[in-house]
């Protein structure tokens, strides 16, 4: 759906992200899932000519806290929130309405605390969704299909992460 779409169009942030990560590599280098060791290799990088080395450095910048935080929160601001907001706003202003002598509240005070459901409602639909996970695994899955177009020999016990089908993220906006 659009959110997958407006991450792929994020991905500017994980290549800058990339440059960083390679100027810190040292070669030979192998690549664990989630650059663990104690995990899954995924392929190695002999040496900084071969051809999958920037989309290597790419999942490492994926993983990178500062980087993808960027990534998330693009997204988020920019697809998801206006999406949600009406129908919290909505859910808020009616759970109000229920809430006796609400309206006899100076309005300030109306205001803060409409704001701060509101601010909370968003954070845990954000948390409930599991939105930063699916867009840490949408840019490790656009580095992964990076290094196997540039001939990086992908270790065939790697499982990379489920990916969200294009289009779901339209049906659960519909569904809230």
């Amino acid at each position: 759906g659009y959110a997958m779409r407006k991450a792929k169009d994020s991905y500017y942030y994980v290549t800058q992200q990339a440059k960083t990560e390679k100027n810190k590599m040292k070669y030979p280098f192998t690549l664990h899932e989630m650059n663990d060791p104690e995990k899954t290799k995924i392929t190695d990088v002999p040496s900084e000519e071969v051809k999958w080395v920037d989309a290597t450095c790419e999942y490492l910048a994926a993983l990178d806290e500062w980087t993808i935080k960027r990534v998330q929160d693009n997204v988020w601001i920019s697809v998801v929130k206006p999406t949600i907001e009406p129908n919290v706003d909505n859910a808020v202003n009616g759970a109000a309405e229920n809430v006796e002598g609400f309206s006899s509240l100076p309005y300030f005070i109306q205001s803060k605390a409409k704001r701060t459901a509101k601010d909370k409602a968003v954070t845990t639909a954000r948390k409930k969704s599991g939105f930063d996970k699916k867009i840490q695994d949408k840019m490790l899955s656009i580095a992964l299909n990076n290094m196997i177009k540039a001939g990086a020999t992908i270790n065939p016990e790697f499982k990379p992460p489920k990916e969200e089908e294009e289009g779901k993220d339209e049906e659960k906006k519909n569904e809230a």
